[in-house]
């Protein structure tokens, strides 16, 4: 469900590296927020969204992408309430 997106100047992690690319996600983790649909809503969201983009990398890739969906999903549940 895409609802937008921070500008590129409010982003504080990387959206994409050799082994992910989460800017769908990210977007619509951005724009989540910005509706106020509530931030664990969001968040578990912004998680599965991760986890479906890892889902589709070569199975070489898969371990390493999630191991970053991980730390990524730990950083919105820990410090997003700074920006929801």
């Amino acid at each position: 469900m895409p609802w937008g997106r921070l500008e590129e100047e409010e982003r504080h992690a990387p959206d994409s590296g050799p082994w992910f690319n989460f800017r769908a996600a990210c977007a619509n983790h951005d724009g989540c927020y910005g509706a106020q649909l509530g931030q664990a809503y969001c968040d578990s969201h912004f998680r599965d969204d991760m986890y479906a983009h890892c889902a589709t990398r070569v199975w070489y890739q898969r371990a390493l992408c999630r191991n970053t969906a991980n730390v990524y999903y730990e950083a919105v549940r820990q410090f997003g309430y700074l920006f929801y």
